[in-house]
């Protein structure tokens, strides 16, 4: 992974949607900006590029619109090492709703790289999913109880798979197709996640990201029932940065500029209420 460029931002669009409505969720759209962070440098000798595969991370700036934080927006400070972005939620491959849209997104959109290069078909194990999702491998998926004589397995779930599946040419360069999946052991009884994501190999960012989570164990709805969810989230970039959407050929959206320069100064704006506020008695 590289961080974003301090001159160029990068902005996505978050999409969520449901085959069934949770009950109490929002679907709809968010945005996510990551830029050079406002106050914290990188490591004393880092160079602009591919962060170092020593354990060093590079401080970014993220800043979110969107469902769960009102119209103030959010910002957090993240973390961008070479093989991943964080803090990221451990539980996001397995909830059928989203409980912090920032850190689901830095764990659905940034998948784990790999420790070392690896050929077009070959895999590798992922980001660890584990919190909340390890009690699902103790759950029977036939009667949903629980108790000491249903729990055969160990109540640890796997990490995510990952597949490096093509490389592909664009006018953006070299892009990769990493495909990705999860369950929670119980054969697809349970609830399992599946994961495409677009990534530019010269930019070290993605481009574009969709997973699929299927919760067969059945949640209460809308409508005040209980049935099983399929929760479908999407990242797309939206910038004109290098290695974006559009760079690679991919017609942008109507809003996709306007929405862009949204977020630019939504999130300089933010910083500065941030400083005023900290500065008043």
């Amino acid at each position: 992974w590289q961080p974003p460029p301090p001159d160029c931002p990068w902005v996505f669009r978050l999409t969520t949607s449901y085959d069934v409505m949770p009950m109490g969720e929002e679907a709809g759209d968010g945005y996510l900006l990551l830029g050079a962070h406002p106050t914290r440098r990188p490591p004393p000798g880092w160079a602009p590029g591919v962060v170092p595969r020593t354990g060093q991370t590079i401080p970014v700036n993220l800043y979110y619109e969107g469902p769960r934080v009102g119209r103030a927006g959010a910002r957090r400070d993240v973390y961008l090492g070479a093989r991943s972005l964080g803090p990221a939620a451990p539980t996001a491959a397995c909830t059928a709703r989203t409980w912090d849209p920032m850190e689901d997104a830095a764990t659905l959109g940034w998948p784990e790289l790999p420790a070392g290069p690896v050929a077009v078909g070959e895999r590798w194990q992922g980001a660890r999913v584990g919190g909340r999702c390890n009690k699902t491998a103790c759950i029977d998926p036939e009667t949903f109880a629980g108790g000491r004589d249903n729990h055969l397995r160990a109540c640890v779930t796997e990490r995510w798979q990952e597949t490096l599946s093509a490389l592909l040419d664009s006018p953006a360069g070299v892009l990769a197709l990493v495909t990705s999946s999860w369950d929670d052991g119980h054969a697809g009884q349970g609830i399992s996640a599946t994961r495409q994501t677009l990534l530019s190999v010269e930019h070290g960012r993605p481009l574009w990201s969709r997973t699929v989570i299927h919760h067969r164990f059945p949640q209460p709805t809308d409508a005040r029932t209980f049935e099983p969810i399929e929760r479908t989230w999407q990242l797309s970039a939206i910038d004109g940065c290098g290695g974006g959407l559009a760079v690679a050929g991919a017609s942008p959206g109507p809003d996709d500029a306007e929405r862009t320069r949204h977020m630019i100064d939504r999130a300089q704006t933010f910083e500065q209420r941030t400083q005023r506020r900290a500065r008043s008695p």
